[in-house]
């Protein structure tokens, strides 16, 4: 059995078999805590508002992406990334913990895909010790049938590389696939994977941006499930 949906506007409503997930900002409201980690660190590195300004418009692309804007081409001959990166999600990670949960209807959508035969996969550009963090925290970590975190040979979002090898790790054509993102990132990252995509938008400031992307826009999960018809 397969779950179906209408990922293009005005076009045939198709049958999906699987479900992608960005993580930071879709699946928990995970910005503010990562935020604090990167003000935190830009205060220890002796850097400024033009580095945390980076860093806030580059929420959903990976940290290397970040500190290359930050230093430039060649910064990592002068900067450990691989140390800096821990040390910003080692912050985050003291933020967070304990004190956020899965956006609501997450669990519930994830245990009616599996009813119904649909695969289920994390694509997030955060760091492994990240993802299994908070999978945890989540209560998640028995839900999905893989998990594509950054790694060295995937680019970051914007490029399509995580949302396209998450597809092929659970053996499903791009185009039988749907995406849940919140960034501007992976909505770009999304539409060149050829998925389909729901935006995730939980301030009303953010409804009409998503718009431009997809007429499917949803608070969290539980409305989720108006445009995700279980048959």
């Amino acid at each position: 059995m397969h779950c179906a949906v209408n990922w293009t506007l005005g076009g045939p409503r198709r049958a999906v078999k699987a479900l992608l997930f960005d993580m930071d900002g879709t699946m928990i409201d995970s910005r503010r805590y990562h935020m604090g980690a990167w003000r935190k660190l830009v205060g220890q590195l002796g850097l400024g508002d033009r580095e945390f300004a980076i860093a806030e418009r580059g929420f959903g692309m990976t940290n290397r992406m970040i500190f290359t804007q930050w230093f430039g081409p060649n910064g990592e001959k002068n900067h450990d990334y691989d140390e800096l990166s821990e040390r910003k999600e080692s912050f985050f990670r003291e933020l967070i913990a304990g004190n956020q949960g899965a956006r609501a209807g997450l669990k519930r959508l994830l245990e009616r895909a599996r009813r119904n035969g649909i695969r289920t996969a994390v694509a997030t550009s955060s760091t492994a010790s990240n993802t299994t963090f908070l999978l945890r925290q989540m209560g998640l970590q028995r839900h999905f049938d893989a998990a594509v975190w950054s790694r060295p040979g995937l680019r970051s979002k914007p490029h399509p590389d995580f949302f396209l090898e998450a597809a092929r790790r659970l053996a499903i054509p791009p185009a039988r696939c749907v995406v849940f993102e919140d960034s501007i990132h992976g909505f770009w990252a999304a539409r060149r994977a050829g998925m389909g995509l729901v935006a995730i938008a939980e301030r009303p400031e953010d409804l009409l941006r998503c718009r431009l992307w997809t007429p499917w826009v949803a608070r969290d999960f539980i409305s989720v499930e108006k445009f995700l018809r279980f048959r």
